[in-house]
């Protein structure tokens, strides 16, 4: 009675998604885009909540029973989902290195466990803010140990949308923070001590403050510590403020749609304004009556018709892509992560999983970018070209028959052309062009 209560809730609010954004699109005179194919849409939703393409087996199953509401929910109970969005959020949290001495790893783990566990976000990031102990025992220790200076910026853009970056140094140019805004944001840190334990090993911990009330901390909407706590009130603070709940919708929709309803996801600011108000206002009230659970989320958003929409334009050359893609009238397409690209090439060829050598993948994926922030996923990648020549990746034919080899790399038949084109082809010559093609590098 529960899971049907859940679905019917999900459905209820898939169907407000909808209804909003069908008013904005009469409201633009827009025409959106058909909804995908049901192979589209399995591609599509694999990729996005297990990291890889699907099996021709699983592709089968699909196109005999296409419940797209079932699958949605079968892909949240699989393994495979904590592992996969333990790695996007690692990403976005502490990027691709060990810098500072922190482990990636640990904290990877940690994130695989909370999701497994169902702990809702504002929890985790209560955890990461907060953090005490050892950096290869506790893994949220690790965040704050890779941004030992600053680290106000990081959990400001990640956590709350909000760049003060810009105002370390002089008054925001562009938003309402001041140079003290920051000082007094990131002043919340100032009482954690980094020890080093062992090579490769920090403690984290917070020493006793000793300030007068008004040198103590001050968050963005004024408030200021009661405790010598800092960081844990810093942490209740964030997490029940609105921003809070705001950035974290605006993330969720960013991921699965391709791009934010504030755009940079990073960036609510006075004149970056969210291209659907409504959307946003929705979304956010969602998160905070769902008390920040992860699952229901995700069902609300996968099971909307914006989520499942095409990524061909209707009436080519009379509608701008752009502004369709604003306000998700036909689908972003979004290059596939390193993570995705290795998993998805061993899904398509039929081979195991080499942790090893998959390791050395992303690291030559990611090249001399370890050190960069990853929290805008979808930007920081090259063209398909480029990276695919540099990665070299082998690619054993696992079939001699062309419809077998579309199935297993592209989720889809051959189009009478494409089987004319590829006659006379060798199968390992068509898996190469195929998994080196646009279609199979980004997810549409």
């Amino acid at each position: 009675m529960h899971a049907l209560l859940l679905m019917v809730a999900a459905v209820t609010s898939a169907d407000s998604v909808d209804s909003i954004l069908a008013d904005e699109w009469t409201r633009r005179g827009l025409t959106p885009a058909e909804v995908c194919s049901d192979e589209q849409f399995l591609r599509r939703v694999s990729l996005d909540l297990i990291g890889r393409i699907p099996t021709v087996a699983e592709l089968q199953e699909f196109r005999r029973q296409p419940d797209r509401a079932a699958k949605v929910d079968a892909l949240l109970a699989s393994d495979e989902f904590p592992r996969f969005w333990s790695e996007t959020w690692t990403a976005a949290l502490n990027g691709y290195s060990n810098a500072f001495q922190s482990d990636r790893e640990v904290l990877r783990q940690w994130w695989e466990q909370s999701v497994r566990d169902e702990t809702p976000y504002d929890e985790q990031v209560t955890k990461l803010i907060a953090a005490r102990g050892v950096s290869a025992l506790d893994g949220p220790v690790n965040f704050l140990v890779r941004y030992p200076q600053q680290p106000a910026v990081k959990a400001a853009r990640l956590f709350l949308g909000v760049r003060l970056d810009c105002a370390r140094c002089h008054d925001h140019p562009f938003d309402r923070w001041t140079k003290e805004d920051f000082e007094m944001f990131n002043r919340f840190f100032s009482a954690t001590e980094r020890r080093e334990v062992a090579q490769g090993n920090i403690r984290l911990l917070n020493r006793r403050a000793r300030v007068e009330p008004r040198e103590r901390p001050r968050f963005l909407t004024g408030a200021r510590p009661r405790t010598t706590q800092w960081r844990d009130e810093l942490a209740l603070f964030m997490t029940n403020s609105k921003p809070f709940a705001r950035a974290y919708a605006n993330r969720l929709w960013y991921h699965f749609l391709g791009r934010g309803i504030v755009e940079p996801v990073d960036d609510f600011n006075r004149d970056n304004r969210p291209s659907v108000p409504a959307l946003m206002t929705h979304l956010t009230e969602e998160v905070r009556r769902r008390r920040f659970a992860l699952k229901p989320m995700i069902r609300q958003i996968c099971n909307s018709r914006a989520y499942q929409l095409s990524s061909h334009s209707p009436r080519a050359g009379e509608q701008d892509v752009a502004d369709l893609e604003e306000v998700f009238a036909v689908r972003t397409l979004k290059p596939l992560t390193p993570e995705q690209t290795y998993d998805s090439v061993r899904a398509a060829l039929g081979l195991a999983r080499n942790d090893d050598e998959r390791r050395r993948f992303i690291r030559r994926a990611v090249g001399q970018s370890l050190d960069e922030d990853f929290s805008i996923t979808w930007q920081y990648r090259e063209t398909v070209q480029s990276l695919m020549a540099r990665l070299n990746i082998n690619t054993p034919a696992p079939t001699s028959r062309i419809d077998g080899l579309y199935l297993r790399i592209l989720s889809r038949s051959p189009t009478d052309r494409e089987r004319r084109l590829c006659a006379k082809q060798s199968p390992r010559d068509i898996a190469f062009a195929l998994v080196n093609s646009n279609e199979f590098c980004f997810n549409h």
